[in-house]
Formats: structure tokens, C-alpha cells, sequence
């Protein structure tokens, strides 16, 4: 996941997005994109809620809003230690009563999430001993399962980053499957984020891991994105997540959707912000803004940055370009200050 850390940097904020009407959000998107993406996916798929603690309170009022159409809600409560340890991420209202009230009252699925992802990054050396161990994977599998059992949970959504090499790849994917069949045996299901780079380096460990896993979400953003714009084009999401269908069924696939913005200055990303910050100043500054053609995404310009935020327009084609492939599920990251008409185009599911 992308963890903000210095609002400072941000430039501006943006406006709020109006209202998309429905042929907008399925209109043929302007890229080489195959013809069969005309067809509609499946109307009214559970979202998977992701929450993180920086903008809590806000994230726990959409999912009670929207509980109609949120499937399962992943807060991050815990991180993985120096020592191999997992630990309650600082600040994180692990196990907030609120937010677990609401999941009970309306049958949606708590599966926190376990993450080595720190406001400095990943931190994978955290985690990649224990991955190398074939005892030490088994005694962390049983741990993490347990921990699933006391707190009650669902399940888990295991985050770890950073893990690059195809050695390690394969050995992550030994620990996915311990890790899932113990979960598996107390009545828990397993989720598995990972990185679109681990694409690239699979020798089979994809097969593995989605063979194991109840759902794998490929994470269509990070901070290696280079290029000024939105984090992802229709195009290329449907290239990486094509090349996860190739490895893991479509049914078991989520497509991983940024909603945060971000800013661009000089051709460097410069900061990240939520919807929420970005309209309060915008509207303030009457900033003037522009729908990317290709993407739908909002453009603001404020003179010296440009500013790029995703919106229900550019959330939808993105989920349309997926049609062909069958995979119609998505997380959002994260839900707390994002656009709420996003989770109005995605359509109730009760």
C-alpha cells in the first residue's frame, strides 16, 4: 500500500468532481483497447474497502454509508516487526468498535490487513529472514493465524512488499500456502495484495499464490510511477491484469484502484492528497479544472503543479476495461477521504 507521509509537500487542492452520468462512465476510451471492453462487467460487485489511520474517522463514515455495496473492509491494524514479529501499526484504532459494529450489522466481511509497508515504505528485510526459513515461515503462518482467531477476524489480507527476486517469490508463495491452510482450518480466508512489479518475476509463484489464496488484488498504483498523469491508464491496467489472469482465475482477482490524487511539478511526483483535501482548498481558489480524455481522471492546474485525482469517470473505465477479462471485483485504496461518487458508480450489491 502507499502510506502518505508529509502532507507538506502537497501544492494544491482540488474541486469537487459533478456527477458522471452513466453513458460517460462506459463510453469507448480512447486507447488501444480491444473492442470486447464495450461489454459492461457484472453491475453492483462488492467493493473491498481498504482503511488506513490518517483519515479514520472519515473512512468508517463511507463504509456505514456505503455498506450496501462494501463486500469486505480491510483496515491496516498491523504491521510486520523488526524482529519478524507482527505488532499493531501505532495509532492504527486496531479494533476500533465502531468500525467492527458496522461490519457485524451489515454481514461485511472484517479482514484487517498485515502489511511491512511503513511510512518510510516497505520494509521487506522485515519479513524476508522468516520468508527464507521453511520453520520460521511455518511458526509465523501459525502465529498470524491465531492472531485471526483471538481478535475474531474474518480473515487476512497480507501485504508484503518489496519482495523482488524469483527466490524469494517462490518463498513467499510457500508461505502463502501455510499460511492459508491454517487459516483455512479455523473457518478464515486469506487475501494477498501484491505489488503489479511482482509480475514481472514470476517463475510460477503466481499460480501458487492464487491457487492458495480466497482472493488475490493486484495493486494498480504505486510510487514507481514516473510519468506526469494519473497513476494508471485503462490500457496498462488491463495489460497487468491481464498477466495476472494468465496465472490466477479471474474470480479470484481484484483490481487494486488508487483514489488518492497526486501532484506533479517540473516532471517529478511531488505529493499525494485525499479528494477531501484537495476540494477544500479548491474550491476556495476556484482552481480550474479539465477531464483527461484518455482517462477520465480530473486535471487541476494551479500555475506551477498539475494535479491529478481520480473520480467515478476514471474508476469506471478502468473497471470496464477488465470486462473481457472476467475480473469485475475492486479494491480501493483507501477508502476514508476519496470522491464518495466513485462508490455511487459502483452500484449497490444489497
Amino acid at each position: 500500500m502507499h502510506i502518505r507521509t508529509n502532507q507538506n509537500h502537497l501544492l494544491a487542492c482540488i474541486a469537487a468532481a459533478g456527477l458522471v452520468l452513466a453513458v460517460m462512465l462506459i463510453a469507448i476510451i480512447p486507447e488501444a483497447v480491444p473492442a470486447a471492453h464495450a461489454a459492461a462487467p457484472a453491475p453492483g460487485t462488492p467493493v473491498t474497502a481498504w482503511l488506513q489511520k490518517h483519515d479514520w474517522d472519515a473512512g468508517v463514515a463511507l463504509v456505514e454509508r456505503y455498506a450496501d455495496r462494501i463486500g469486505t473492509v480491510s483496515p491496516l491494524w498491523w504491521e510486520a516487526g523488526e524482529d519478524g514479529g507482527t505488532r499493531q501499526v501505532p495509532g492504527a484504532h486496531a479494533d476500533d468498535p465502531a468500525l467492527r459494529a458496522i461490519a457485524a450489522a451489515h454481514g461485511i466481511a472484517l479482514v484487517p490487513l498485515v502489511s511491512d509497508v511503513t511510512a518510510s515504505g516497505s520494509q521487506p528485510q522485515r519479513v524476508l529472514a522468516t520468508l527464507r526459513d521453511p520453520a520460521l515461515r511455518a511458526q509465523s503462518a501459525h502465529a498470524l493465524a491465531t492472531l485471526a482467531v483471538a481478535h475474531g477476524y474474518d480473515g487476512l489480507d497480507l501485504d508484503y512488499e518489496g519482495i523482488r527476486s524469483p527466490e524469494d517469490l517462490d518463498a513467499y508463495a510457500s508461505f502463502i500456502e501455510t499460511l492459508a491452510r491454517d487459516l483455512h482450518e479455523s473457518g478464515k480466508r486469506l487475501s494477498v495484495a501484491l505489488e503489479a512489479s511482482a509480475l514481472g518475476t514470476d517463475t510460477g509463484a503466481l499460480a501458487r499464490i492464487g491457487a492458495a489464496a480466497d482472493t488475490v488484488q493486484i495493486m494498480l498504483y504505486g510510487p514507481g510511477t514516473t510519468a506526469p498523469g494519473p497513476l494508471i491508464t485503462p490500457a496498462k491496467a488491463h495489460s497487468l491484469m491481464a498477466e495476472a489472469a494468465a496465472a490466477i482465475s479471474a474470480e479470484k482477482l481484484e483490481a487494486g484502484i488508487a483514489v488518492y490524487g497526486v501532484a506533479w511539478q517540473d516532471g517529478a511526483r511531488v505529493g499525494t492528497g485525499t479528494w477531501q483535501e484537495y476540494a477544500a482548498r479548491a474550491s476556495a481558489e476556484k482552481l480550474a479544472s479539465t477531464q483527461d480524455p484518455v482517462t477520465g481522471a480530473t486535471r487541476y492546474d494551479t500555475g506551477s503543479a498539475a494535479l491529478w485525482l481520480p473520480n467515478a469517470a476514471s474508476v469506471m473505465r478502468i473497471r470496464l476495461a477488465l470486462a473481457d477479462l472476467g475480473v469485475s471485483n475492486v479494491a480501493l485504496w483507501h477508502v476514508g477521504g476519496m470522491d464518495p461518487q466513485i462508490l455511487d458508480a459502483l452500484g449497490a450489491t444489497r
